[in-house]
């Protein structure tokens, strides 16, 4: 205002343009990323509710890594004993990961690592040299370990192709002697003891031994194949039931997820309870797992604050009508039932006074002495 009254300084003002008007930033929604991971986390929580119907992953695994320390031990004992040499069986050598290591049992002090050879090698390993039986080298038996591979993240069973080495023990002739009698006599205490000796020593020659272990082996393979195969299937189980889940609540809000997961331990609890109740059988609510079926049974809405819809209100009971009156304004008479009449006896209502008569009661009026009190008893 000075400069403007000053014409000294009102010469040196200059016009200056009125500044640009500064756009409106209109805040872009950000994308879900924190809603979706929140979402990742409510899913695993519920998967965690959740169990396929093949079995629990985590039993499963347990089962297959025991089954595969017992395996470890007995081929342990067939390598270690020079009957048998083993191979892991791979599709390139060195891109396996570690080599398979076997050793007996928990406690050990050595071990055995076994090479990798692809089926090539072993075709070639197993041909027998000129000369030799066709089956000096062949192989008796492919058996598997089961691992999981920490690089790929992944449930891993190695397969192992076990061959017959020089030092393979014969076959000898079955141990068929009958048992001799066991009394008190002499003689045959000492035939007994004879039989018994014979009968250990062939138990602890080098091929029943073989046969014993091999045997076991064969057996916890079998064990270990069918339980990391029901492995298999229960993690493609659970990955079709995250993507169901995925698919189900894609509607649904982080809100209404949290609602949804935070009532499924109360549900639980609630059918527990109702199933004990009506079996009699005692119920632990900790250890039940979940089936999609459960989800479905629970009516999910996302138009629902808590995205579980309300149960339809059920229909009001149909009123009964209205009792016609005795007579009508037109002197009409409402229906009766009809009761026989042959005598034409004395009606009232309609109904003879032979049918009214066995219907009463007897009745007595006890009086007190003084006059007061009057107690009526009814027969």
């Amino acid at each position: 205002m000075n400069a403007l009254k000053d014409p000294n300084l009102r010469n040196r003002l200059k016009k200056r343009a009125p500044p640009p008007p500064k756009p409106v930033i209109v805040s872009e929604p950000e994308h879900d990323a924190n809603q979706e991971a929140e979402k990742q986390e409510l899913f695993i929580e519920l998967l965690g509710y959740m169990e396929a119907p093949n079995g629990n992953i985590e039993e499963l695994m347990e089962k297959c890594k025991n089954q595969t320390n017992l395996c470890r031990g007995f081929i342990f004992s067939l390598i270690r004993r020079g009957w048998l040499r083993g191979f892991r069986v791979v599709e390139a050598v060195g891109a396996c990961g570690p080599p398979v290591t076997v050793w007996p049992g928990r406690e050990w002090m050595s071990a055995i690592e076994i090479p990798d050879a692809t089926e090539r090698d072993i075709e070639r390993l197993s041909a027998p040299a000129p000369g030799d039986d066709p089956d000096s080298r062949k192989v008796v038996a492919r058996v598997h370990m089961y691992r999981f591979d920490n690089l790929n993240k992944k449930h891993t069973l190695d397969r192992l192709a076990l061959l017959k080495t020089a030092k393979f023990p014969a076959v000898p002739p079955p141990f068929d002697e009958p048992e001799p009698p066991q009394d008190s006599s002499l003689e045959n205490r000492r035939n007994w003891e004879l039989w018994n000796a014979r009968r250990l020593a062939y138990q602890q020659s080098d091929y029943p031994q073989f046969d014993l272990v091999f045997q076991k082996l064969l057996a916890t393979d079998g064990t270990l194949a069918g339980a990391f195969q029901q492995l298999e299937q229960t993690q493609d189980e659970m990955r079709r039931m995250g993507q169901a889940l995925h698919a189900t609540f894609a509607d649904f809000s982080v809100r209404q997820l949290q609602k949804i997961v935070q009532s499924i331990p109360s549900r639980i609890k609630d059918v527990a309870r109702r199933l004990q109740s009506q079996t009699g059988i005692i119920i632990r609510d900790d250890g039940l797992k979940l089936t999609p079926d459960f989800l479905k049974n629970m009516n999910l809405s996302a138009a629902e604050e808590d995205g579980v819809a309300k149960p339809a209100p059920e229909p009001a009971p149909a009123a009964a009508p209205a009792a016609e009156a005795t007579k009508t304004s037109a002197g009409a008479s409402s229906p009766r039932p009809d009761f026989p009449n042959p005598k034409g006896s004395i009606t009232m209502g309609g109904v003879p006074l032979d049918v009214l008569i066995p219907l009463l009661k007897r009745s007595y009026a006890i009086m007190k002495s003084d006059d007061t009190r009057v107690r009526r008893l009814t027969l």
